[in-house]
């Protein structure tokens, strides 16, 4: 059972059954106070705050230091495919009270604000105590009395896409009917904000990485990941390879079938090279006819023998464009990373090179 924070009858009598003393009206309205300046202080610090983790824990802070009353603040983001949802964010002197702080996904299912009160004998299947689950079992250790959720939303919700969801916790059984939702609601549209931020800072990132015609990595991303293997390669004193792959006489291709053909079949490309990949080998487009295939753990030997075997994949598998069978033949200059000092420039010269002669050697 749920019931909605902001209904004029029904369960709210449940909240007021603590043993809590009733503020006097200057006790709420100090509480009023601190939590408004709490929120101003969140909507004065949120562009400095330089990640989404950084926000959000600088709301929960924020607002705990404004009164004594919350005993923890819970924020977590759910998909439709896990029974309970672990935290973004917990924050709170209650943090210590609980080993597993995650949630019913069936907290996530309410569409408007409600509140549940921790009763002092609890049935653990009991879904009106779903938000003090973590306390489930060992409720004695429960210094939280009240909770109310809010609803989080990031725009349209599609199906599939994470729900949002924070809760407040407070130690007086009435605290949340005696000061109303309006403020915590205010909170609430505040993570929203950082939430709704944060999913078009991560969409922009993914789309800077991402080419877009292939959906591989595009050549800024491949170097800082060819860069990064190649540094854990040499202190692991393993061995690395690199291909670049260039399709044979790509532009007369475009000029017979067109540009959109030439697109489609640079997109069929990628997608069968990449279904010949091992599990740890990265694929890129490094240029507009050219791919770079990361190859860790891999010496030189191998790396050949993998090379032959994509021409040789390549020139028994046509690719079709349009209603015509196109066997593609490939350059590939490979490289190997073998040297403690060996440098990434070094090695893309060297897979550059290799790619030469074997374009060199096709035309003699």
């Amino acid at each position: 059972m749920k019931f909605n924070f902001f209904a004029s009858t029904g369960p709210q009598s449940l909240l007021a059954a603590g043993t809590a003393t009733a503020p006097t009206t200057v006790l709420i309205a100090t509480e009023h106070a601190a939590l408004s300046q709490a929120l101003y202080t969140l909507l004065e610090s949120l562009p400095q705050a330089p990640a989404e983790r950084d926000h959000i824990h600088r709301l929960c802070d924020t607002v705990l230091d404004a009164t004594p009353r919350l005993r923890l603040i819970w924020i977590g983001f759910a998909a439709d495919d896990e029974l309970f949802v672990a935290p973004h964010a917990v924050a709170g002197e209650s943090i210590v009270e609980a080993n597993d702080w995650r949630l019913p996904l069936a907290c996530f299912d309410a569409a408007t604000p409600y509140a549940q009160a921790a009763l002092e004998t609890t049935d653990g299947s009991h879904e009106l105590h779903s938000l003090f689950a973590p306390w489930l079992g060992n409720m004695d250790a429960c210094s939280a009395h009240a909770a109310l959720a809010i609803p989080l939303r990031s725009e349209k919700r599609e199906v599939g896409e994470a729900r949002g969801l924070i809760v407040f916790y407070s130690d007086d059984v009435n605290y949340f009917s005696r000061l109303g939702g309006t403020t915590f609601q205010a909170i609430g549209h505040v993570a929203e904000i950082i939430w709704r931020q944060t999913s078009l800072m991560q969409m922009l990132a993914h789309k800077s990485q991402i080419d877009a015609l292939t959906g591989l990595m595009n050549r800024r991303k491949m170097h800082y990941v060819l860069k990064a293997a190649i540094e854990r390669a040499q202190r692991e004193e393993e061995m690395l390879s690199i291909m670049i792959l260039r399709i044979d006489r790509f532009g007369r291709l475009n000029e017979r079938f067109g540009w959109n053909a030439g697109d489609n079949l640079l997109t069929s490309f990628a997608n069968e090279v990449a279904l010949q990949m091992r599990a740890q080998d990265r694929l890129a487009r490094w240029t507009g006819v050219e791919f770079l295939y990361l190859m860790p753990r891999t010496d030189r030997r191998h790396a050949e023998f993998l090379a032959h075997g994509l021409r040789a994949y390549f020139s028994s598998h046509p690719l079709r464009v349009r209603d015509e069978e196109v066997a593609l033949d490939l350059h590939i200059g490979v490289a190997t990373c073998a040297s403690p000092t060996m440098q990434l420039d070094e090695l893309l010269r060297e897979a550059d090179c290799q790619m030469q002669v074997a374009i060199s050697a096709s035309r003699a």
